[in-house]
């Protein structure tokens, strides 16, 4: 379960991801990946890592499409967003 800090954290990230993938500017894609990112670390940090990977798979799990989007590994995310 969550605090409502950390729900709010992320809803934040959730809503963070779905504006990286808007036809913006390079410049505003690179500054909103930066604060996911930030916003990420903060999560991670007061979650602690592993109930943080455990949460965001839970999550996959349960509203990712089965066989395709949202079966990526987190590393495999990472790698998708540093590619950006």
């Amino acid at each position: 379960m969550l605090t409502n800090y950390q729900s709010q954290l992320f809803s934040e990230l959730v809503n963070l991801n779905w504006e990286t993938d808007q036809n913006y500017p390079q410049t505003v894609k690179i500054a909103l990946i930066n604060e996911y990112w930030r916003v990420r670390k903060e999560l991670e940090d007061d979650m602690g890592k592993d109930e943080y990977n455990r949460y965001v798979n839970g999550m996959r799990q349960m509203f990712a499409p089965k066989g395709g989007y949202g079966d990526e590994s987190p590393e495999e995310v990472e790698r998708m967003y540093a590619s950006i």
